[in-house]
């Protein structure tokens, strides 16, 4: 946005979102720093808010109660531009919206009550209802609305969204820091172990279970060589980790979060790339970030899932999908690659390949600056393509991603 020639002002919490530790110290409600041209406003947080549910439930409307007021001390606000995750947020924004006078976008890549019912919480009906309703009205209250997956864009079409106004943009930004030096060949060594990594959240969304099945299936079946690694924090860490040691599993390790400047070694090191979502039909429709980097870093996915991953990979020829809470038939898929290097190399190099061409930071910023209304002048018109069969056996119709 900076690029687009906005000034920026981010109000964040100063707990880190998936551990709830603090990492900013903030004495008094909130906390205003600057950091490369952005102006960044921390707010108070308890620590170790996800230790319980209700702990959470506080935090995150204090948040959104101390988001709201210090939203207020900005200045000459154009736009103001949020997430729906956590639900409790967008009241804030849109209520700055309207204070400020202000364009209202937002980035909707957890559709709310979906997301939760896709995740196994069972809220009421009375919540479904007002969840439903409430994010129907903000759909209506808004100049534009982004979202991640073509599978997204289609069901918030189907809930009321403007055509003209809703935008796809991956979680996916281009960088330097996949360079082609730190890019391994998947070419491992004799006698070394194949590495499987797994890195983001473990929490309710990743169907981490039916990894630790096929792990412990290859192990069965005399697959000493390979080891699977889940880098990442989240509430389910330490039962997946549990479980691991009460079946024995010594090939499964759970390290825990590192800082996303080691991240570049950890996937050098790897030579296959894990991803699993539940069967549950709503995430058909997601596209997680972790595939685009994946594939950056020349790296082979497998994946246990179905819908847009499951398409990409196809499209891209980067990977290999099984159905998904199929832990036999992610063992399978899993040995292939584990037993074929030059299968790993070439996927991995056409993963890196496809990223390399069908993305990039400038459409990612042009799409951006058309959800608020402005033209960006250094993009070059041209559109990244991906298919949109999500299971169709008849074939696939391409679909404008950006």
């Amino acid at each position: 946005m900076q690029e687009l020639g906005w000034q920026v002002t981010v109000v964040t919490a100063s707990a880190h979102y998936l551990t709830g530790s603090i990492r900013h110290r903030v004495r008094g409600p909130w906390k205003r720093t600057r950091k490369d041209g952005t102006t960044i406003i921390r707010t108070w947080s308890p620590r170790d808010y996800r230790r319980s549910s209700w702990r959470r439930l506080a935090c995150y409307l204090g948040y959104s109660v101390i988001a709201a007021v210090a939203g207020l001390t900005a200045r000459r606000v154009d736009a103001v531009f949020v997430g729906t995750d956590p639900p409790f947020v967008t009241p804030a924004a849109s209520l700055l919206a309207l204070l400020h006078r202000a364009a209202l976008v937002v980035d909707e890549r957890d559709v709310y009550p979906d997301t939760a019912l896709a995740v196994g919480l069972k809220p009421s009906r009375l919540l479904v209802a007002l969840l439903s309703g409430w994010n129907g009205l903000l759909r209506r209250q808004t100049k534009s609305v982004i979202t991640v997956s073509p599978g997204l864009k289609e069901l918030l079409l189907s809930r009321g969204a403007d055509p003209q106004c809703t935008f796809v943009i991956p979680n996916y930004f281009p960088s330097s820091e996949a360079s082609a030096d730190h890019v391994r060949s998947n070419a491992t060594r004799p006698g070394d172990a194949v590495t499987v990594i797994y890195a983001g959240s473990l929490g309710r969304a990743t169907h981490v279970s039916t990894c630790i099945d096929a792990a412990e299936l290859l192990v069965r079946s005399g697959s000493k060589n390979v080891r699977f690694v889940f880098l990442g924090a989240g509430e389910r860490r330490q039962a997946y980790a549990n479980d691991c040691q009460a079946r024995g599993l010594d090939n499964v390790t759970f390290p825990g979060a590192i800082p996303r400047d080691q991240m570049e070694r950890a996937f050098a090191d790897a030579d296959i790339a894990l991803h699993s979502f539940s069967s549950h039909p709503y995430w058909r429709r997601a596209l997680s970030s972790k595939i685009f980097e994946y594939m950056s870093y020349g790296l082979p996915v497998v994946f246990s899932g179905e819908g847009d991953i499951a398409d990409l990979l196809r499209e891209s020829d980067a990977g290999l999908s099984s159905p998904p809470e199929d832990a036999e038939r992610l063992a399978q898929t899993t040995r292939r690659l584990v037993d074929d290097a030059d299968l790993r190399s070439a996927m991995g190099q056409r993963g890196r390949r496809y990223v390399s061409e069908m993305f990039s930071r400038a459409r990612a910023r042009a799409t951006l600056a058309r959800a608020f209304g402005l033209e960006d002048s250094e993009f070059v018109a041209g559109a990244a393509r991906l298919p949109t069969g999500r299971g169709t056996t008849s074939g696939h119709q391409p679909t404008e991603y950006y």
